[in-house]
């Protein structure tokens, strides 16, 4: 989150995890945080927002489990996909004037080493295939993305599974 801004105030009456995840959605729908971008470590996070450690890792895992970031131990956090735009009805989040946030160097592990769909690396691993640590994260970032895209478009996922194995078949 290298230029973007995320403010908490604790007298708007919103809980400051729902203040956070919905700053972090809005500069991920309008571009501020595009797909690929490295998040800072929920410490580092936490510790520039004043909030504890596990308040963000809430919305670390709330966004993973529905595929807007993806994290993996040697990429640290990512933004995965672009989620669908809020509906209209949805209740507004008061913005107080933003702080900068540091960003998280590219290079830099994640403080948390689960990856998407609460699975380690080697798990991923194993379940890609015996692939190397590397390519199963690549993996399980290619499927968040795609699940998230799916969901966006309103895909049940035995369709959007079938659509997959319709691609591997043509090849």
């Amino acid at each position: 989150m290298s230029a973007s801004r995320i403010v908490v105030d604790p007298d708007n009456g919103v809980a400051p995890w729902r203040q956070v995840r919905d700053q972090v959605l809005h500069l991920v729908r309008t571009g501020g945080l595009p797909v690929g971008t490295p998040l800072p470590s929920i410490r580092q996070l936490a510790r520039d927002l004043g909030l504890s450690a596990g308040t963000v890792a809430r919305v670390y895992r709330e966004l993973e489990t529905s595929g807007v970031l993806h994290t993996a131990r040697r990429n640290g956090t990512v933004v995965a996909a672009v989620p669908p735009p809020e509906p209209p009805n949805a209740p507004p989040t008061a913005a107080p004037t933003p702080t900068p946030v540091a960003a998280a160097p590219a290079d830099t592990p994640a403080a948390t080493s689960a990856s998407a769909g609460g699975r380690t690396p080697a798990a991923a691993s194993a379940s890609a295939g015996g692939r190397t640590p590397a390519a199963a994260e690549a993996l399980e970032l290619a499927a968040a993305r795609f699940v998230a895209s799916a969901r966006a478009l309103g895909v049940a996922p035995e369709e959007a599974v079938s659509a997959v194995r319709r691609h591997f078949s043509a090849r």
